[in-house]
């Protein structure tokens, strides 16, 4: 109640009893009782209503009938009462009936039945509208016309009973239930139409199938009849007021013995197309005979299948592409633009079987912006996520082909307030147990790394440990293969089996030796390097000074700053060092 009160609605309440007849006049009451109506919060307490009641139905007279009287019902100037045959209701024809007059009844319903089959026609309400001379009713009179609107025919077919019924109503509204109502009454006729003949001949399959969607720029669309037809007429259209009507005729062509029709609209038609298409095809077999379709009366009678092409709506680029891989799992789309899942559709994988083994995890997507952040951890905002990442909900990894049906409309492509959607497209792949082998690379004193290749493949491994030093020795398997090395970079070619690598390295320079101890010129400094028993001693630094130790191959030793005069560094004996002061360097038997 509230929400009527709010909005001005009436606050009435229309209560209709299921079965009551009265037929005595007299006072009568009508008892509610307390909670009958309630607004939520309270209800309403017992009330009477009284009222005097005159029952007329049984009174005699012109002005008060007890039945409803219906003297004549004429279609387009056929009395049916007196004629009881009809051929058709045609656009415009008048539609007039007649009864004994009830000033009550302002409004005729009137009902055309097929009573052979059971089937509603087409029926009409009968009511004065001022504004409309072609409906006019007179109840004083009992008077009441219309007329058939529309460009509809409704044929009566020989050798079928059809009825008329008319109905009066005590409003323009034949569901209101406060309604006086007379009748019905039925009239009945035979139909006069000859049922248009069409051919024996039928429409046995068409592929593709009716509201198939078309993927393929080269799907012809083949029509198959039970014997030999012509099709005179083939037309697409997209529908609607607006729509585009394209003859197709000229790319359909028969079989030998006419009973197959192929229609080839092209791959400039398919891939130019963003919609459905209605395909229409008229047929008449060899005596000229219209065949019936599934739309259309009589000679106008056509088949009509519907496909979507959506062809001429973007791709996506997607990673990894078709071809072979070793687990499916991951995928990048991107777009500059913007890209990301649409939610409309979820791409999902199937197997050779085309049974479905796994689907993409709507929750595992992540876009990225062009600076390649992750937007979910950006503040609110308008970002375009030119790249998304996302996943299945299992890997992939049983040897076999695979494919990714990525449906329409399953990736959006732009921004919200620009967007568009991808067409559909499958993506094959082919899932392989690749052989792999083992390369250890020993850059000596610098670094042990190991990698996998795949068998066949070349592996090339970078040599080149930091600045200062150089590559002396590199052996392969134990084989030395320095002189293969090029630019610092060592090639094992269509690798095959498990491989080693062993680097030795060297200072890069030229620099003096010293036996026990020498003077060394650091930048006007004279810094003295000597032996000092299991250490070595650089004296005459100054405090900030970087003192490193190596040896020849490049072993770190040491990486001091001085904080004082005098720097004293443990090391074995019996070995050759690099010592390098700031940027000096030399070299000290030890």
């Amino acid at each position: 109640m509230t929400m009527f009160y709010d909005m001005e609605m009436s606050q009435d309440l229309i209560v209709k009893c299921s079965a009551l007849d009265i037929k005595e006049s007299g006072t009568y009451t009508l008892h509610v009782p307390a909670g009958f109506v309630t607004d939520g919060t309270s209800s309403n307490e017992a009330v009477d209503f009284s009222w005097t009641y005159t029952y007329t139905g049984g009174s005699e007279g012109p002005d008060t009938p007890a039945e409803l009287v219906v003297k004549s019902v004429s279609v387009g100037g056929v009395d049916i009462k007196t004629t009881p045959t009809l051929a058709a209701i045609n656009p415009n024809d008048e539609i007039v009936v007649n009864i004994d007059p009830i000033p009550e009844a302002v409004m005729l319903a009137v009902e055309f039945k097929d009573v052979t089959n059971d089937e509603y026609i087409r029926g009409f309400e009968i009511r004065d509208i001022p504004t409309n001379p072609d409906v006019v009713a007179k109840p004083a009179e009992g008077y009441y016309r219309t007329v058939a609107g529309g460009n509809a025919v409704n044929k009566f077919y020989a050798g079928t009973e059809y009825s008329i019924t008319v109905t009066g109503y005590s409003s323009i509204n034949a569901g209101d239930p406060t309604n006086m109502v007379w009748g019905p009454q039925t009239v009945t006729f035979e139909g006069t139409t000859e049922p248009y003949k069409y051919s024996p001949v039928t429409v046995v399959s068409v592929s593709p199938a009716d509201g198939a969607e078309i993927t393929d720029a080269s799907q012809p669309i083949v029509i198959t009849y039970s014997a030999p037809v012509d099709v005179d007429k083939v037309e697409a259209s997209t529908g609607g007021q607006m729509s585009t009507i394209v003859d197709m005729l000229p790319y359909a062509t028969p079989n030998a013995d006419k009973t197959v029709w192929t229609i080839k609209p092209g791959s400039s038609f398919w891939e130019s197309s963003d919609n459905s298409w209605m395909f229409m095809v008229y047929a008449k077999d060899e005596n000229g005979l219209v065949v019936k379709g599934n739309f259309g009366e009589d000679a106008d009678s056509y088949y009509q299948v519907t496909y979507g092409c959506y062809m001429a709506w973007p791709l996506v680029d997607l990673s990894p592409a078709s071809g072979m891989v070793e687990e499916l799992y991951s995928f990048t789309i991107t777009n500059p633009k913007g890209i990301g899942l649409s939610w409309n559709y979820v791409p999902y994988v199937i197997n050779e079987a085309g049974e479905t083994v796994a689907k993409v995890d709507m929750n595992s997507q992540i876009q990225y912006d062009a600076n390649g952040t992750d937007i979910s951890t950006l503040p609110m905002g308008d970002y375009v996520a030119v790249k998304a990442t996302f996943h299945l909900t299992a890997p992939i990894t049983e040897p076999g082909k695979y494919t990714l049906v990525s449906p329409r409309s399953a990736y959006a492509i732009g921004t919200q307030y620009e967007g568009e959607y991808n067409r559909y497209f499958e993506t094959e792949y082919t899932v392989v147990k690749m052989p792999k082998v083992k390369v250890d690379v020993e850059l000596v004193n610098f670094a042990n790394v190991s990698f996998e290749v795949l068998e066949g493949k070349d592996a090339t491994v970078g040599l080149t440990p930091s600045a200062d030093w150089k590559l002396a020795t590199l052996t392969l398997n134990g084989e030395d293969v320095t002189s293969d090395v090029a630019d610092n970079a060592y090639t094992i070619a269509a690798i095959e089996a498990d491989a080693k690598l062993v680097a030795t390295y060297e200072y890069a320079y030229e620099v003096e030796t010293i036996q026990t101890s020498g003077v060394v010129d650091v930048a006007g400094k004279q810094i003295t390097v000597a032996n000092d028993g299991d250490r070595i001693s650089v004296e005459g630094v100054a405090e900030g000074d970087t003192i490193k130790v190596y040896t020849v191959n490049g072993m770190v030793i040491a990486n001091v700053v001085a904080e004082q005069d005098i720097v004293k560094i443990s090391c074995p004996t019996g070995q050759v060092y690099i010592v390098v002061i700031n940027d000096k360097a030399v070299k000290i038997q030890h």
